[in-house]
């Protein structure tokens, strides 16, 4: 279907039904009319045969009134009460097996590449909860993990509603249904979470109670998808049948759990994001609450202490924040990595920071060598992140990587943060200090005296244990002074040391900038 081709052919004129000829000539196609302009247009879905009130139902009527390309789009849907309304849809859409509309929505998107290579085709996956989260979340996660150019909507009305009412994997804890008689024993599945964390470039929960944001959403959702990756976008659609409320109550029930928010630290997770949103009307939305960090370096720097060193001064100063070593052999000169995520309100991520805002590397060796577990190094960097690394001088970067750093308008430093450790604390195993060091110095993130009171915590409280591997390193950096004290006194030496020390290195003429600050 396209605007320049979907016409009437004056012989059938005559013969066609009135609501196809009425869907033809005041339909939505090419027109980029939106959801305030519902009632000044034929809509996509008018009729249906779902229950009075239902939130799926009005959910649906919404999205495809938000469609930015709607002559273009196809949906793959699968077994849900929403499928008995698509045959009424006025956009292609297609039926899959239960659970398979991503795998089947990847491979039209490919195919719709190679066919219509010139032209913008957008394929949404559009199901339920029990579909996306329960019986066809490996499929869903695998077209996540592939990057595939796909939208995936979750109609979600926490419950397997068209077979009878069961629970699913969206259920709240403790709902009872008509075949959940004892109530569901488990909390609801933070999908969103998942989504944000296998590296969904936009993820966001809508709610039918809020028309103008949801249209915002679903935009954002599938423009994002068209040039980025696969975005996800979950809409709470509560059931009246299944959940006993009467069907005017619907739009209420919405409002009363509150669950129509944008969960992404800041909506797009990705440099070209900010562009794109901007075609919505919704604009770009700044992050100012979260600071992710990753940290790449070999076995035997104290990558993994690094991190820990860091998390805990940040708790030190009233800020919340997170902590995830990752590694495989443990050895020393091998790939190690830890993630560090700050934030001045809860988080509920853990894993890999795929789109850090500032990347340390504690090694060239990382650079030169690639001994990282995310090519390019800078991979996922956002706009305006920093880049921290342990050189005496700069490093041969190639004209591609410092185009592209420039495109992201990044802050590179460099910083000889192991020489800065040998000459005061006369130990290379100070490296990781010094790079914390250098990211006091840059950032501003945390103060000196939190680093001081984070070092004496882990060197002299408790015995801390992330592998054997790190508790062996802690005992030979004790081993290197007579008591604890004098430990911490010379490594904060180096943390001062390190924050005079670290160089910009200008990528291209422009001010120096500084993160933003978390309070």
């Amino acid at each position: 279907m396209n605007k320049n081709l979907f016409k009437i052919s004056p012989v059938f004129e005559d013969i066609m039904p009135a609501e196809y000829r009425e869907l033809v000539h005041d339909g939505p196609y090419g027109k980029n009319l939106g959801v305030s302009d519902l009632g000044t247009f034929k809509e996509l879905l008018e009729e249906h045969p779902l229950c009075a009130g239902c939130g799926l139902a009005l959910s649906l009527r919404l999205i495809l009134a938000s469609l930015p390309n709607p002559e273009d789009t196809i949906i793959v849907g699968s077994t849900v009460c929403s499928s008995l309304a698509f045959p009424q849809v006025g956009v292609h859409n297609i039926h899959s097996l239960f659970g398979n509309q991503n795998a089947v929505a990847s491979g039209l998107k490919r195919a719709l590449k190679l066919r219509f290579p010139e032209k913008t085709k957008d394929v949404v996956a559009i199901a339920g909860d029990g579909a996306t989260a329960d019986i066809g979340l490996d499929m869903v996660m695998h077209s996540w993990f592939r990057r595939e150019n796909i939208a995936t909507i979750m109609l979600d009305n926490e419950a397997y509603a068209n077979t009878g009412g069961q629970e699913s994997g969206m259920s709240p804890q403790g709902t009872v249904l008509y075949m959940a008689p004892k109530g569901k024993k488990f909390p609801k599945i933070s999908l969103p979470e998942i989504a944000r964390e296998v590296g969904c470039a936009y993820v966001a929960v809508g709610s039918p109670a809020q028309p103008r944001p949801l249209e915002k959403m679903v935009r954002r959702t599938i423009l994002v998808a068209r040039e980025i990756g696969p975005t996800y976008l979950q809409v709470f659609c509560p059931c009246p049948t299944n959940y006993k409320f009467k069907p005017q109550e619907t739009v209420a029930k919405n409002k009363a759990t509150g669950k129509g928010r944008d969960v992404s630290d800041q909506g797009i997770h990705h440099p070209g994001g900010p562009e794109i949103t901007n075609q919505t009307g919704g604009g770009q939305k700044v992050m100012n609450r979260k600071i992710s960090i990753r940290m790449s370096g070999l076995g035997g720097q104290g990558v993994v202490t690094a991190a820990h060193i860091l998390g805990v001064a940040t708790t030190l100063e009233g800020l919340v924040s997170t902590v995830n070593p990752f590694f495989g052999a443990e050895k020393r000169l091998a790939p190690a990595e830890s993630y560090v995520r700050i934030s001045s309100s809860q988080i509920d991520e853990r894993g890999e920071v795929l789109y850090p805002n500032i990347i340390m590397i504690f090694h060239p060796h990382v650079i030169t060598l690639g001994k990282c577990y995310t090519m390019p190094f800078f991979d996922g960097l956002q706009p305006e992140g920093i880049l921290i690394i342990n050189s005496e001088q700069p490093l041969d970067l190639s004209k591609e990587d410092l185009t592209k750093l420039g495109q992201l308008n990044a802050r590179l430093f460099y910083l000889p943060a192991t020489q800065i450790a040998t000459q005061v604390a006369e130990t290379e195993l100070s490296t990781n200090i010094a790079m914390l060091g250098g990211l006091v110095g840059v950032t501003r993130l945390v103060s000196v005296e939190a680093i001081r009171e984070s070092l004496a915590e882990r060197f002299g409280g408790r015995k801390f244990l992330a592998s054997a591997t790190t508790a062996a390193l802690d005992d030979v950096l004790k081993s290197k002074f007579a008591q604890v004290t004098q430990l911490v006194d010379r490594n904060m030496e180096v943390v001062h040391k390190a924050s005079e020390a670290v160089q910009e290195y200008f990528i291209k003429k422009k001010e120096a900038g500084s993160l933003c600050m978390l309070r």
